[in-house]
């Protein structure tokens, strides 16, 4: 322990307790309720915090299935990015879409 730490707890000038303080922590803890320990709970699936954690697990899956469904596919992308550069008509003759008619 460091000198000053040391010093410090040797010249402390703490109170004594009251003589009666042993007996009043008795009788707060002889009435107070029992806490409920870990076995006194009722099992995961009986409690209602389990129904919402399945609940919170499905409206998770529910989401992302939504989010993952609504994705452009990656021919949908490019014939955006061609449209979006001004090569549409390029990109749709090139993937089939549609005949150049020739002079």
């Amino acid at each position: 322990m460091p000198d000053d730490m040391k010093h410090l707890f040797d010249n402390s000038a703490v109170p004594t307790p009251r003589a009666d303080l042993a007996d009043r922590i008795m009788a707060a803890a002889q009435v107070q309720d029992p806490l409920a320990s870990a076995n006194d709970r009722k099992p995961w699936f009986q409690s209602s915090g389990a129904w919402s954690a399945f609940a919170g697990i499905a409206a998770t899956l529910v989401a992302g299935f939504f989010v993952m469904n609504s994705q452009p596919d990656e021919a949908e992308l490019w014939a955006a990015h061609a449209d979006a550069a001004g090569f549409a008509d390029l990109y749709a003759w090139v993937d089939g879409d549609t005949e150049i008619e020739t002079p």
